[in-house]
């Protein structure tokens, strides 16, 4: 699913002209090197809610969890741009009685001194048919980050994760110790 954002960009005709300039390896080494690093927040990838206040596994609504995502960068000397794929995997649970996985995920831009410059919140909701108990699927994000000096893409940082709670997150963290 291609998701509308703030982010979401119409790729002008000049940077399309551009990509079609690089030929060879080096020359798209070059422009690769400008991209920012994309990475899931490791205590925000996986989110697991429950019926009620229990805790038990047949408490299990759904489980959510942002197994990968890639980046396909685009820049020139005054912006990158591109499309972020996130992949997810949905389980529902014993306890899940709606027949529905509602969620969040975000995707920041952050800067060399790790200062938030944009930050987004994208809701889902997904619906399980019938008896169907996992659901794999992607969305496609498009920022565009603006450069105050050419090639210094390279400088920014994409973060991406799901919208967690501090206990989540906690959890999470613990989880993978």
């Amino acid at each position: 699913m291609t998701r509308p954002s703030l982010f979401r960009f119409s790729l002008p005709l000049a940077a399309l002209a551009f990509l079609a300039a690089c030929s060879s390896a080096q020359e798209t080494s070059s422009v690769r090197r400008v991209c920012p690093d994309l990475q899931i927040v490791s205590g925000a990838d996986t989110l697991t809610t429950y019926r009620g206040s229990g805790r038990d596994l047949t408490d299990v609504a759904y489980t959510v969890a942002m197994t990968d995502a890639t980046f396909d960068c685009f820049a020139d000397e005054e912006s990158v741009e591109g499309d972020i794929t996130i992949l997810f995997d949905v389980r529902r649970g014993p306890g899940n009685e709606s027949g529905e996985a509602p969620f969040e995920y975000f995707v920041a831009v952050v800067d060399g001194n790790r200062r938030i410059l944009a930050r987004e919140t994208f809701d889902v909701v997904v619906p399980f048919a019938s008896n169907r108990g996992r659901i794999t699927f992607q969305e496609v994000v498009g920022p565009q980050i603006p450069l105050p000096a050419p090639d210094s893409g390279g400088t920014y940082s994409i973060f991406l994760g799901l919208e967690v709670s501090r206990e989540q997150f906690q959890e999470n963290v613990g989880s993978t110790l």
